[in-house]
């Protein structure tokens, strides 16, 4: 598969590489040509996700040292296997994903989360008429009992069914919206960082927030490369840690998600945490720099 020529979205030639970054080389003086997908979804939600990590993915090869063109490659909403495919292909150079142990077998991942652990906080969409049942849950096997509902293909479905939690699967997040509207299903759990977005969506749907309740699980989203593309994988590690230690990446996470996670209220509820067994044991949850500290109640 070809990849697709587009026009540069976003140009910007940065400084000469740094050589204690330990990634210089003889082409390192070349313009680095890195194409990455780019889906013109009118979804909302998705729309804040791909301009968040675009403006990452922007400001980390700014931090590298290498002079780079970014080259937006149009595409259509796909599964995480198909994108992983995508990648081995070289349809695109660069892609974000879930990381699990198979995928982290197939293709090199960069391992620093770029929305720092927080795609494992959910809080749950609920019917409009349903608070008092949720608000009555004090342990999480009330919750399993319950049906959610989740994509059939969602990274984190097969995590909840290793804790037995009951659900319904389908193929997209409408229809699991018009199940959960239509009461065939009890919940649905969506990030902190997509939830608010999405009300706006279904606004006219019978839909709330869930005021009390949140599940809790290590999970991350890595940038991936091919398994031979060294060089990019290389440029965009020195480049991530460099905006980690001067808060440039924090500062831009924060404008992105700062009020989304303020508004979920999270220190005033009752906190579900599941452990992930599908994360790869090279996970660095031992560098708490790389992951945002759960808010907890004064």
């Amino acid at each position: 598969m070809q990849a697709v020529d587009a026009e540069p979205r976003l140009t910007t030639t940065s400084r000469a590489a740094d050589t204690d970054a330990g990634i210089r080389s003889d082409k390192d003086t070349t313009v680095l040509r890195v194409r990455y997908p780019h889906n013109n979804s009118p979804d909302p939600a998705y729309a804040h996700r791909l301009e968040y990590v675009e403006s990452v993915l922007d400001l980390v090869l700014s931090h590298s040292g290498q002079p780079y063109t970014l080259l937006p490659v149009p595409t259509q909403t796909v599964t995480d296997n198909r994108n992983s495919r995508n990648l081995l292909s070289g349809y695109y150079d660069v892609n974000w994903l879930h990381t699990n142990r198979q995928r982290e077998a197939a293709l090199q991942s960069v391992r620093i989360p770029l929305f720092k652990g927080v795609t494992g906080w959910r809080v749950l969409l609920i019917h409009s008429n349903d608070q008092a049942r949720f608000s009555a849950i004090d342990h999480l096997e009330q919750l399993k009992a319950l049906r959610a509902g989740q994509g059939h293909d969602w990274p984190d479905t097969p995590l909840l069914a290793s804790h037995s939690f009951s659900m319904q699967t389908s193929v997209s997040r409408n229809s699991l919206i018009s199940m959960l509207a239509g009461q065939r299903i009890d919940y649905f759990p969506r990030s902190v960082v997509e939830v608010f977005d999405e009300l706006e969506m279904y606004q006219h749907e019978n839909i709330a927030l869930e005021q009390t309740l949140a599940l809790v699980y290590p999970t991350a989203q890595y940038f991936f490369v091919a398994p031979d593309n060294q060089r990019l994988a290389d440029v965009l590690k020195s480049g991530l840690e460099a905006t980690i230690a001067s808060g440039d990446f924090t500062d831009l996470f924060n404008r992105f998600y700062g009020d989304a996670i303020a508004r979920a209220h999270l220190s005033n509820r009752h906190v579900f945490k599941l452990t992930n067994p599908l994360l790869p044991k090279e996970t660095p949850l031992d560098r708490p720099e790389l992951w945002l500290r759960f808010p907890r109640a004064e």
